[in-house]
């Protein structure tokens, strides 16, 4: 072979060992990198069992995580995916729920001053999807952040840390 076609073979070569070892660490870290749905804030209630600020019950489980914000701090989402449900009801407020690309993983947002997307939108990594609040039961401004893996309900911060 000559010695210009063996340097782009090699190119090549190396160009698709890069692409199969990019592959790799994603099957072996199947997360997608996600984005933290506010910024700024601070867990107020973390994600597992508590005190239920409302009731006064111990032992009571919290689904997600409550992130203090001020009202009207944008939310994000989190990575690539569709809408696939926008409401409000007296417990959650005003609501957002987001499947992502994988398929395997949703989140949910509430207690929001505003929504800003509708059901089956398709919405990119750090789009703006809504606005914080302190609508439905809640006892001050915050979000409040749920996520299902593959129907598991699971502690939605490591997904972003």
């Amino acid at each position: 072979m000559r010695p210009a076609v063996l340097a782009a073979v090699a190119a090549v070569v190396v160009v698709l060992l890069v692409l199969t070892e990019q592959e790799a660490a994603a099957v072996v870290n199947d997360t997608p990198k996600l984005t933290r749905p506010v910024d700024g804030g601070r867990t107020s209630s973390p994600w597992g069992s508590r005190v239920d600020p409302l009731t006064g019950r111990a032992g009571a489980f919290h689904n997600g995580a409550d992130l203090a914000v001020p009202v009207g701090t944008p939310l994000k989402a989190p990575g690539a995916g569709e809408v696939i449900r926008v409401w409000e009801d007296p417990d959650n407020g005003k609501a957002i729920r987001v499947r992502l690309a994988d398929g395997a993983t949703v989140f949910g947002f509430a207690h929001l001053s505003q929504q800003l997307v509708s059901e089956g939108e398709q919405v990119a990594a750090g789009q703006i999807i809504g606005l914080t609040g302190n609508s439905g039961a809640s006892t001050g401004p915050h979000v409040h952040v749920a996520a299902w893996v593959n129907g598991q309900n699971v502690n939605p911060e490591p997904l972003w840390s």
